[in-house]
């Protein structure tokens, strides 16, 4: 006689299964699209984005999105000057030709992002960088960018902002978390809240762009067993050298300092070759490269950004990086390589599109046009520029 099973097993095995099958479904990560690029110069240091949000897939959520994806690590607005500020060093209008004393200079919003400028910036006229290496690219003296979001920089060296793709609202929550320490470590920097309040922010002691990179790397790692499914890129002055400083990270915390670095999915892996073709500076394997060997006949070329091992070693306990850490061109060239390899990555990804946001940040105001503008003695005075460039919109 066959034993009928109860309704309320038959039921709860029905219920099993579909928890089983949701289960294995289960994925809280999306990938919303965007694209963060940074160059590191000699004097300079260059971060960069496009502002699409797509929901992972065919559908586009916003063309102006840029909150969660550049923002500034540090505080802003303590570094930068008053438009309006007389007391700024030379003329900044005869500088640049931009005037300080418009509403549109706002560089970044209130909790640290980077705003996008409401005008387009002018395209920058460069002769056919295909013709040309990194080393060779034609110097110009005339600038052509007519952009109106030009601020001066009180000490450039304590600005840091950070790229991040990936699912936006882990990178949301990853820049929140991140200036909220560097908010409590100006707290502590202070011995008392009173302290606090009456000292001037520019008077505080700078967190270096070293520091920011230590924190994010602390932050990532430590979400190790549940990522921010973030991918970041890190740009900064390095306190030390006064080069651009560029770090690259993974979702985990891993990094590496580099001199051009792009992060986020999709678009990643077409656009880091690019980059590293525009800006690698090759040279013929002859007597400055005695540890290359070529065969007779063979035309051996290797990277000019490549250190030799007798140049890694910077002391006894430590070691440079095995490449170079920043180019060698100016900062109009890269922001043109910079646009151009963008535009040739919107036109084969649909993640990657609508407008390109570039910021730049320079170690000396007077780099904008002509050294002899400034003084030897206003070296802290640093400039950030945010441009606007357009981008195929799919």
């Amino acid at each position: 006689m066959r034993r009928r099973i109860p309704s309320a097993a038959l039921l709860l095995l029905s219920l099993l299964r579909s928890w089983q099958n949701v289960s294995a479904k289960f994925d809280p990560y999306q990938l919303n699209g965007g694209l963060v690029s940074a160059v590191a110069g000699r004097d300079y240091v260059i971060i960069a984005g496009d502002t699409r949000l797509t929901d992972g897939g065919y559908q586009i959520q916003s063309r102006k999105y840029l909150d969660g994806r550049i923002w500034a690590a540090t505080d802003s607005e303590s570094l930068l000057l008053p438009p309006s500020d007389a007391n700024r060093p030379g003329k900044v209008e005869e500088l640049t030709g931009v005037n300080m004393n418009t509403n549109s200079n706002l560089i970044f919003g209130v909790d640290g992002s980077l705003r996008i400028p409401q005008n387009e910036s002018g395209v920058p006229v460069v002769a056919d960088l295909a013709e040309y290496g990194a080393a060779e690219i034609p110097t110009r003296t005339n600038h052509t960018f007519a952009s109106k979001h030009y601020r001066l920089v009180n000490n450039p060296f304590g600005l840091t902002m950070i790229g991040a793709a990936g699912c936006a609202s882990d990178c949301e929550a990853l820049k929140r978390v991140v200036r909220a320490e560097l908010s409590d470590k100006n707290r502590w920097a202070c011995p008392s809240a009173a302290a606090l309040v009456s000292s001037p922010s520019s008077m505080r002691s700078p967190v270096s762009a070293t520091t920011v990179a230590t924190l994010l790397l602390h932050t990532l790692y430590s979400r190790r067993p549940f990522p921010y499914y973030s991918f970041c890129v890190l740009a900064g002055l390095d306190s030390e050298t006064g080069t651009g400083q560029v770090h690259v990270y993974d979702a985990i915390g891993s990094h590496e300092r580099v001199a051009v670095a792009c992060a986020g999915t999709p678009g990643r892996e077409m656009l880091q070759p690019v980059l590293d073709r525009m800006f690698a500076s090759p040279r013929k394997a002859n007597t400055d490269a005695p540890d290359v060997t070529r065969s007779t006949g063979n035309n051996l070329i290797r990277d000019g950004t490549a250190l030799r091992a007798s140049g890694q070693r910077a002391g006894s306990l430590s070691l440079r990086p095995p490449v170079g850490t920043c180019v060698s061109c100016d900062s109009d060239e890269a922001v043109a390589m910079l646009l151009k390899a963008y535009r040739s990555v919107s036109e084969r990804e649909i993640g990657t599109g609508d407008d390109l946001v570039v910021c730049v940040l320079r170690r000396s105001a007077s780099n904008r046009k002509s050294d002899a503008a400034y003084g030897a003695g206003n070296d802290c005075i640093g400039s950030v520029e945010v441009m606007r460039f357009p981008l195929k919109k799919h």
